[in-house]
């Protein structure tokens, strides 16, 4: 996609933006703006981001727990045991079999980790296949009898299974493009959809998350929204001349 100068829109991937019209233009195409939607505010600063992305409260530990994730540990810097269900505050060591923490002649009882909070779901879209597509596409079937990811939402699946149409167009597979009363469009190329295990979200600079298969766009306060397309070009103006970051 490409990110428009009013950082409130944006366009798919070799068009360009017409501001002034809120149109999305490629040659002859024309398309309407695709709105930004809100990226996911990153985690207080206050909190403890895991290496699994769940959550701990501020001042605690993430450390493993036996089921394979993390748990909070309520103190800080602290020295997870090697049972995977306590821990010690910094500079002491576990006795796992007295069940205490040891520092020279001191000795604590163990701490008892607290359930971390889990990471926020992405909601991308599961196809019937339980292969899953990014935010805003739509599930289409492939060739394969599979699904693959139309990089619009509400779209049109096309009779070749390979390409799709924004809601409202109809497919001229024949003429490679999409038709809607006297306008049209070229086709789009479906993506391969992913397992839902293989999903990812997308960091922006500012630590806000969007979700898997969009773009982070600048907005005009300063922090950033979701673009619903992949690839975006990013343009800034300077002097009169245009820029691609």
């Amino acid at each position: 996609a490409v990110c428009c100068s009013d950082k409130l829109h944006c366009c798919p991937e070799g068009y360009t933006c017409d501001v002034s019209q809120g149109t999305c233009n490629k040659g002859k195409d024309t398309l309407a703006f695709f709105k930004k939607q809100p990226a996911t505010p990153a985690p207080a600063v206050s909190d403890v981001t895991c290496p699994d992305q769940s959550v701990c409260p501020s001042g605690s530990t993430c450390c493993l727990n036996q089921q394979g994730g993390y748990g909070c540990c309520p103190v800080p810097h602290a020295v997870c045991c090697s049972d995977k269900l306590h821990c010690c505050p910094e500079s002491y060591t576990c006795d796992v079999s007295q069940g205490t923490c040891n520092k020279g002649k001191d000795t604590l009882a163990f701490f008892k980790k607290q359930p971390a909070t889990p990471a926020p779901a992405v909601s991308d879209v599961t196809c019937p296949d339980q292969s899953v597509c990014p935010s805003a596409s739509t599930c289409c079937l492939n060739q394969q009898g599979g699904y693959g990811c139309c990089p619009v939402p509400h779209a049109v699946c096309c009779s070749d299974k390979l390409h799709c149409c924004p809601a409202g167009y109809t497919c001229d597979v024949s003429a490679g493009r999409c038709n809607k009363g006297n306008q049209f469009v070229a086709l789009f190329t479906k993506q391969p959809s992913k397992p839902a295990s293989e999903v990812r979200s997308v960091k922006c600079p500012d630590g806000s998350e969007c979700q898997s298969g969009m773009t982070c766009c600048e907005l005009q306060a300063g922090d950033y929204g979701c673009c619903p397309l992949p690839k975006v070009w990013k343009f800034r103006f300077k002097k009169k001349k245009l820029f691609r970051d």
